[in-house]
């Protein structure tokens, strides 16, 4: 069986994989490691007065909570972060969950990352979820940020690829 961290010839020349062991335990290591690198990179991409999107999962969550002390212990700003939703709950026809829903995503998020930075937070109008109607202007959101110089962020969930 290949090593998760034996360097493979398509990644990335600067992509070096970081191993997260908690022996077993609830993945702490890794949910604090992420929220510290979604942190550092909404730091620096201030810093730089740079807009920054970030499509985020809504799972796991506990990096959100790591990356919201990182920034309220700093006081680093999201003001020019854009976020985009990987997911949402939708019907067989594609009708989204209402944010209230057990279960949303969008309220998932609202309640780990948006809701406590507080006054440090991303505006209402720079949260996009992926809802039906949302979804679709994703990509014409997303073009008109690079446009204006946005550095892109994907945060991967990490699911079963770990």
């Amino acid at each position: 069986m290949k090593q998760f961290d034996q360097r493979q010839p398509f990644w990335h020349r600067n992509y070096e994989p970081v191993v997260c062991d908690d022996g077993g335990g609830g993945g702490e290591t890794l949910a604090a490691m992420m929220g510290y690198e979604i942190f550092n990179t909404v730091r620096e991409s201030a810093a730089e007065k740079r807009p920054l999107a970030l499509i985020l999962p809504v799972g796991p969550m506990g990096m959100y909570r790591w990356a919201v002390y990182f920034s309220r212990k700093h006081r680093v700003s999201w003001k020019h972060v854009s976020g985009f939703n990987m997911d949402e709950w939708s019907d067989a026809k594609g009708t989204s969950s209402p944010a209230t829903a057990p279960g949303s995503f969008q309220g998932a998020m609202e309640e780990a990352l948006y809701g406590p930075l507080g006054e440090l937070t991303v505006p209402r109008k720079q949260r996009h979820f992926a809802t039906r109607t949302m979804l679709p202007k994703y990509p014409d959101k997303i073009a008109a940020l690079r446009k204006r110089g946005a550095k892109l962020v994907v945060v991967y969930g990490v699911g079963r690829a770990c």
